[in-house]
C-alpha cells in the first residue's frame, strides 16, 4: 500500500516509458512467488498467512493499464467471489488494449 509498493507502480511505469522502455511490467499481482504462500510441496496455506484481497484487486487494476500483466497466484484459488470478479474485470480491461 505504501510508496514502495502499490503507490510506485504508475510513477515507475511512466518513468520507464519516458526512458524508452515500452514493454515494462509491474511486479507480479499478488506479490512473491507461490511458495511464499503455501507450504512447499503441498497446496496448504502457510500458517498465519492472510492474503490482503483488496490489495490484490487494486494491484490488478493498476497493472491492467500496462502492456504486460502477470499473476503470482491463481486468483480463483485465493480470492472471495467479489474480489475475483473485480480481478476478472481488470484482466478484461487489459485485454481490450491488446
Amino acid at each position: 500500500w505504501d510508496a514502495k509498493g502499490l503507490g510506485s507502480i504508475l510513477p515507475n511505469g511512466i518513468a520507464q516509458s519516458l526512458a524508452g522502455y515500452a514493454f515494462n511490467c509491474p511486479d507480479m499481482i499478488g506479490g512473491g512467488q507461490y511458495t511464499d504462500f503455501v507450504e512447499e510441496g503441498t497446496l496448504k496455506p502457510k500458517p498465519g498467512f492472510v492474503l490482503d484481497q483488496e490489495l490484490f484487486v487494486r494491484y490488478a487494476q493498476a497493472s491492467a493499464l500496462f502492456p504486460m500483466l502477470q499473476l503470482s497466484l491463481p486468483p480463483w484459488r485465493v480470492l472471495e467471489n467479489e474480489a475475483l470478479l473485480a480481478v476478472k474485470r481488470a484482466i478484461a480491461l487489459h485485454d481490450q488494449f491488446k
